[in-house]
């Protein structure tokens, strides 16, 4: 009886330890709850993309890029008629272009988007695109 009750000994110093392990975790600076990350993928970088002229949304009828080295991602519509957005979850320092038929073709270089732990943060670019002469 008496090797009965010590094997069980373990199971009870495993329960005892990761309870005072929850505990410890729960006092820490920086512990927000059971606060989880979202569950959604978000843009790095969205764009909205106007006339500068009269100030008219014109990303339907865009196109753009997002590069970073020999990286690559296109800017696709996010919410017509006004954004565009790339770079799902993916931090970095990149070179946006807009190109419209009909416009001068806009650039933002060295645009940083940052890892905060819990997917990235989303960074949020105005292209006022002028007329073509």
């Amino acid at each position: 009886m008496r090797a009965h009750l010590l094997s069980r000994v373990p199971n009870v110093c495993l329960r005892t330890s990761a309870l005072a392990i929850l505990i410890l975790a729960m006092t820490l600076p920086g512990y927000s709850g059971c606060a989880a990350c979202p569950l959604s993928v978000e843009p790095g970088i969205i764009v909205e993309i106007r006339d500068a002229v009269d100030g008219g949304p014109i990303a339907a009828t865009a196109s753009g890029s997002v590069t970073e080295g020999s990286f690559q991602d296109s800017l696709h519509l996010y919410d017509a008629p006004l954004r565009r957005a790339g770079v799902y979850e993916r931090e970095g320092l990149y070179t946006v272009r807009v190109l419209h038929p009909g416009y001068v073709p806009w650039e933002q270089t060295r645009v940083r988007v940052r890892d905060t732990g819990c997917g990235v943060a989303t960074v949020t670019l105005e292209a006022d695109l002028q007329r073509a002469p």
